[in-house]
């Protein structure tokens, strides 16, 4: 049977992606009104999504590079308020200053500093944003 011959591939997040197909075909049983309609096709850019881009963080070497960063961005956020050399940064995730800045460039597009600086003014604009009492 030729019909199997096309592209075949594996999909680490299974659940994730049987709860998003769950969720599609659950809201176009409740009837085909816009707002089921627009639910629907935002969960179907998602679920697409999880297939078009699973290689970008499911990889084995993206894992690392994804872990790392994201820890290295959970401790900028929870220091916001100091200031953080890339050798403090890269130490709080294990790895030196040259490497880490090169992995967290590769993932984000930002030099760790810069991100940080980045992180700084985005918490700035939000106390000028937010009424003083919130």
């Amino acid at each position: 049977m030729q019909y199997l011959d096309g592209p075949k591939g594996f999909v680490p997040d299974r659940e994730k992606t049987v709860m998003l197909f769950a969720e599609i075909y659950a809201q176009l049983e409740m009837g085909y009104s816009v707002d089921h309609l627009m639910h629907s096709n935002m969960c179907l850019w998602h679920y697409l999504s999880c297939f078009i881009y699973q290689d970008k963080s499911n990889s084995r070497g993206n894992a690392v590079l994804a872990d790392t960063t994201d820890a290295a961005i959970d401790f900028m956020k929870k220091n916001v308020d100091q200031n953080l050399t890339l050798e403090q940064i890269s130490q709080a995730v294990n790895f030196s200053p040259s490497h880490f800045s090169l992995l967290f460039r590769k993932k984000t597009g930002f030099s760790p500093i810069e991100y940080f600086n980045h992180l700084k003014m985005q918490h700035a604009c939000q106390y000028l944003l937010l009424p003083a009492n919130a």
